[in-house]
This record gives C-alpha cells, structure tokens and sequence, in this order.
C-alpha cells in the first residue's frame, strides 16, 4: 500500500491513473476498517468541495472530489492528510455503529447528539455551538480525526523516506502538537455556548437528554450511562448501580467508561468538598 502511495506523490500520472490508484487504496482501507462487512464503492463527486472526501453511513459508498485529485496531482502532500483524516472518520463512526464505548467515542456520541439538537432550538435562536478551550466549531471527532491522521501521515513519509518542504512539515507538526494538548483533559469540549453563556457541557448535555429518551434507542451506549425512569425521563445512573454493572460486565470498554464515569463522579465530589 505504501508503495501505491509513493506513486501518487512521485509520478507524473493524470487524473484517471490518480483515481485507479486512489480508488485501491481507499477502497481497501475502508473494507479493512470495517471488518470486510460490505462491498466498497468509490467515484468522483462533483459537489464535494470542502470535505474532499465523503462516505455513506452504511459505509459502502466513498465519494471522492475533484480537487483532492487536482491536489494529488500537483504533489500536495498535504492532501493525503486530508484523505487518512476522512478514513478516520469512517473508522470512529463505524466503532459507533457496532456498539463501541469508552469515554471518547462516548464524548462523540453526545456531541453529535446536541450538534442534531440544532432544529428544535431553531424557534428561540439558541442552537448550541460546542467549544474546545474558546475554539467554537470544532468536534472531538474532528480534533481526533486530524490527530491520528497527521501522524499517520508523518509515519508514512518516514517509511516511503519522502522529502517534505519545511512549511509542510511545520504545518504537520503543529497540527499534531495542537491536538495532542487538546486531547490531554478528561474531556474535550468543556462549554457549550447558547445564547451567548457558556454552559458545561455535561450539565447541558444532561439537561437536554433528560427529555429525550429516543436517543437511548439510536445509541445504546448511552444505556451504561443513563436510564428512563416511569415517567419517561431520562436519569443518569447513580455510583453503586454502576459499581454493581463494572463487577458484572465482561466487557473491556464498558468497564473503562464505567470507570472513567466513577473518576468523574470522585472528583466532582472532591471539588464539592473544597
């Protein structure tokens, strides 16, 4: 697969040769990241701009844009951190999908429930807007995403032993040094901002999934968390409740987020205390 990768940086090919050789490589990658579950597809998408890169939720359709081939072409190296962050995407979604837990995929999971809250605040004008230490509009899948791609990115230059100018290596760097500090706190976006207050975010979060119980169907991670109660609300499990389901669980990340949630609980009590 490096060597594919090689070609695209290295040869003079043209915009047909590039996607036959894009096409392998993505339509391989994706089929490995998701267990060989489906049949890949991969074409050009015109309307594609921004995002370079899409794919379908059922993870059988990739969608490529024209200007990641012009950028391939053009030796962009940069490009191919754009394409490994995408694959990134389609590895974490895919995770949720199969019922994955841990506090990041859980962090993504809610995050993604109040960025689809956005229609029902429409009417008072307050859709919530997520913040990473005063940085609106980033994701924890975004910070993420970029983190692991560009340094999978400067391990594939390693390896194919590839001369980089020294804008691009900075870029790369800095990338993965920002992240990298965003991703040292328990959790990655500490406020979310409605009506111009800044909100905790789990207190928000709580507060929002109280009466919205459908989520616990569409995501049933958030079931190791939470739990409707008879009136049809929904209530966060309280300590000896999740003591008694870490002793019972066999499974390896459902106790880590357990655990990360009885960490949290610890410490909001000691901040209490103080």
């Amino acid at each position: 697969m490096l060597k594919k990768i090689k070609e695209l940086y290295t040869k003079d090919l043209n915009f047909e040769e590039i996607m036959v050789k894009l096409e392998e490589i993505i339509v391989k990658t994706t089929k490995e990241l998701t267990d060989d579950k489906y049949e890949v597809k991969c074409n050009v998408d015109e309307d594609l701009h921004e995002n370079i890169l899409g794919y379908t939720k059922s993870f059988t359709e990739v969608c490529i844009s024209s200007n990641l081939l012009k950028e391939i072409q053009d030796k962009n190296i940069l490009s191919l951190g754009t394409i490994l962050m995408q694959l990134e995407y389609i590895n974490q979604n895919y995770e949720i999908f199969i019922g994955k837990a841990g506090p990041v995929i859980m962090q993504i999971i809610k995050e993604d429930i109040i960025l689809s809250s956005g229609d029902e605040w429409k009417s008072l004008k307050c859709a919530p807007v997520l913040t990473v230490k005063g940085d609106c509009n980033r994701t924890t899948q975004n910070v993420l995403g970029e983190y692991n791609a560009y340094k999978a990115l400067l391990h594939i230059l390693n390896k194919m032993n590839m001369e980089i100018s020294k804008e691009d290596y900075s870029h790369i760097i800095s990338k993965i040094k920002n992240d990298h500090n965003i991703l040292l706190g328990n959790y990655y976006h500490s406020t979310v901002l409605v009506f111009d207050i800044l909100v905790d975010f789990d207190d928000y979060f709580d507060e929002y999934i109280y009466h919205n119980p459908k989520w616990l169907k569409i995501y049933p991670q958030l079931n190791i968390e939470y739990y409707v109660d008879e009136n049809g609300f929904v209530c966060k499990k309280d300590r000896k409740t999740l003591i008694n389901m870490y002793e019972e669980s066999n499974n390896s990340e459902e106790k880590e987020y357990i655990q990360y949630l009885l960490s949290k609980l610890k410490r909001e009590r000691t901040l209490f205390k103080s």
